[in-house]
């Protein structure tokens, strides 16, 4: 018994590492390499719900980052928008505004809205820390707005 279960535990360590997926689709997008490899990036994801565990779709989910300019803090916006789930993916605002960012733009300058017509946030949870490189997940609770 002891030892299929150490024959399968060195057969899973021998599986080459995929990118996360998701219902079959990349839930990071990837992004590439200068030499046109793809590689694993940071951004965002998670789920949109109500305060009774509902999923809701149609939630924009925006990701704006503040960035400083010569005339003052500017904000740089990115959408992402949960699916018929109630899940949401956005690529890494450090490569979608690689032109626009300097190379050490702090995470904590970035911030996450979710919107939706007839909702009010109720509890934003990150898994994760904000400091910490790689994909964050970012769960947001709405209820009925009053």
């Amino acid at each position: 018994m002891r030892l299929g279960g150490l024959a399968f535990s060195a057969w899973l360590l021998c599986l080459p590492a995929a990118p996360t997926q998701a219902d079959g689709d990349d839930y990071f997008l990837p992004a590439l390499n200068p030499d046109g490899s793809a590689i694993l990036v940071g951004g965002y994801a998670g789920s949109v719900k109500d305060d009774a565990g509902k999923s809701i779709s149609d939630a924009t989910v925006k990701i704006v980052v503040t960035v400083d300019t010569a005339e003052g803090p500017y904000p740089l916006n990115l959408n992402a928008y949960s699916d018929a789930l109630g899940r949401y993916r956005s690529r890494d605002p450090k490569v979608v505004f690689a032109d626009f960012l300097p190379g050490d733009t702090a995470p904590l300058n970035v911030e996450l809205i979710v919107l939706k017509e007839g909702y009010e946030l109720v509890r934003r949870f990150a898994r994760g820390r904000l400091q910490d490189a790689g994909p964050l997940e970012v769960d947001f609770i709405l209820r009925k707005a009053r």
